[in-house]
């Protein structure tokens, strides 16, 4: 009797700490349940006190009758893209047209109905521009996919850049690491090889990207250079994984240089594309400090 006290004693000192743990992490969820709660409360109660800043481009788009851009003509607007012009909004379709338009913004204006109030013929070639485009100017088909393909494309292109880049850190440390050479170099050959896969599909996007493109004509050289870089990516990046996988099964420390030269000018050849991609995007000097 005296032992099966002790023991019962002891069964319940051992749980009673249990027990307080058990009852302290259940009421976790309810105190995130309610901070949540609050949270969206507080969210939708702002939202209803000031609208927001999408709300109030919305609306602004609504009161002008444009819906293409100045600047590359056939390209929907952007409604978050504008900038004020002799009193009236003028909206585009990236930054880059948004910067492009104060340069000679009189190039444009024809192509703008808000400036066409007062002039009837120029507002009858607005119209006769929007009907034509609402007939004819919207893709189908093929074309369509295609167009939306190329949508796709600066997401996709992500992935790849980052592979690549950490394919050269894991190739750098695979070379000067003091240990864990053999955990880095095997992880360089994963990475290469998943970053040229993902490369070929950015490339097949990004050209289908630039087959729905309409770029001014003094930008027409930097689209060329950005497509044509990408595509020397690409292919410089399969190249840099047929290259590991030789020095791989061959043992060739030749072959792993010439792998190693061909990462290198995949890196530079990314960071060029990258420019030539951000000047199409926000302007030649999106670069000035």
């Amino acid at each position: 009797m005296i032992s099966d006290s002790l023991d019962t004693a002891g069964l319940k000192g051992h749980l009673q700490p249990t027990q307080r743990r058990a009852g302290r992490q259940s009421l976790i969820l309810p105190v995130i349940g309610a901070l949540l709660a609050f949270g969206m409360v507080a969210t939708v109660c702002s939202a209803g006190e000031q609208p927001s800043h999408a709300d109030v481009n919305s609306q602004d788009q609504a009161a002008s009758p444009q819906t293409e851009c100045p600047v590359m003509i056939g390209t929907k607007i952007d409604p978050s893209i504008y900038t004020d012009y002799q009193g009236k909004r003028v909206f585009f379709c990236c930054q880059f047209c948004r910067q492009t338009f104060p340069k000679n913004p009189e190039k444009y204006l024809d192509k703008l109905p808000q400036f066409s109030i007062g002039n009837p013929g120029a507002q009858d070639t607005a119209e006769a521009g929007h009907e034509h485009d609402d007939a004819e100017g919207e893709p189908h088909g093929l074309a369509r996919v295609i167009r939306f393909a190329g949508r796709v494309h600066p997401i996709a292109v992500r992935f790849p850049i980052a592979l690549i880049v950490a394919t050269a850190v894991e190739e750098l440390l695979g070379v000067f690491a003091n240990t864990g050479k053999s955990l880095f170099l095997n992880a360089s050959r994963f990475t290469i090889i998943v970053g040229a896969l993902g490369g070929i599909i950015a490339m097949g996007l990004g050209w289908a990207t630039g087959a729905s493109a309409n770029y001014p004509p003094d930008f027409s050289l930097t689209f060329d250079l950005h497509r044509w870089m990408g595509t020397a990516a690409t292919l410089t990046i399969v190249v840099c994984a047929v290259l590991c996988e030789l020095s791989y099964r061959r043992g060739n420390a030749a072959v792993r240089s010439g792998y190693r030269v061909a990462l290198g000018l995949s890196v530079i050849l990314i960071c060029l594309t990258g420019y030539f991609g951000g000047t199409l995007v926000y302007g030649l000097n999106h670069y000035t400090w």
